[in-house]
């Protein structure tokens, strides 16, 4: 598999059925597979708990939510099925432009087409107990106890093109950019902690045995 894309083995599953549409290819199914969750997190929560379903929201032009994705959590696993059919005026711009300051845009960074449009996958997959939001789960290789540094939260973004990044990091330096390669349709991304003050971003995504999907209990 390719860099950007996770193996299995990192509890991320990507089913590719392609098809055409006129001579354009359609993007890609994207289907995220949150398994294994009852059982890495049944110290956390009573053995009752019951968990319905899982649902995400996808941000796109302005900010706004443009389509909510909604799962039933069966035998420890959701099927997480991403739309590839937006409308244009439905994405954003991919970057903010020069000094990073244009908030049209989604990242702090240069595209190498500046005509390219995304969407995002809203970071909380918001866990449900019947009509009750009890947590979200994210997927990370930080095991949830000491350092955060050096560790990744992987994130999921949508572009209408492919598209590079690379190496501008943005008014506030914050953000820092590796050649990041993203393909028409849904991409796999990490943000790396570097430093207290920086983040890498790169669909290069670290090999680890450590990837797994985490859950953060809600009031």
């Amino acid at each position: 598999m390719s860099g950007h894309i996770l193996h299995a083995v990192y509890a991320l599953s990507l089913l590719l059925s392609g098809c055409r549409k006129g001579d354009v290819p359609a993007p890609p199914e994207y289907v995220i597979i949150v398994g294994e969750f009852v059982a890495q997190i049944q110290d956390v929560l009573p053995t009752e708990t019951v968990f319905d379903r899982l649902t995400v929201e996808v941000g796109g032009f302005d900010w706004q939510t443009v389509a909510t994705i909604q799962a039933p959590f069966q035998d420890d696993t959701a099927r997480l099925i991403l739309p590839t059919d937006f409308d244009a005026a439905d994405l954003q711009r991919v970057d903010r432009g020069a000094n990073g300051q244009s908030m049209e845009g989604h990242w702090p960074s240069i595209s190498s087409d500046p005509e390219a449009r995304v969407a995002t996958l809203r970071e909380d997959i918001i866990v449900w107990q019947g009509g009750r939001k009890i947590g979200r789960v994210y997927l990370t290789d930080w095991p949830g106890e000491g350092s955060a540094m050096e560790k990744s939260y992987i994130n999921f973004q949508y572009a209408d093109r492919p598209f590079v990044l690379d190496g501008f990091t943005g008014r506030n330096s914050s953000h820092r950019f590796d050649d990041c390669s993203f393909e028409r349709g849904w991409n796999a991304c990490a943000k790396v902690n570097v430093s207290t003050r920086s983040i890498e971003v790169t669909t290069e995504i670290p090999e680890s045995a450590e990837w797994a999907w985490r859950f953060e209990q809600w009031p």
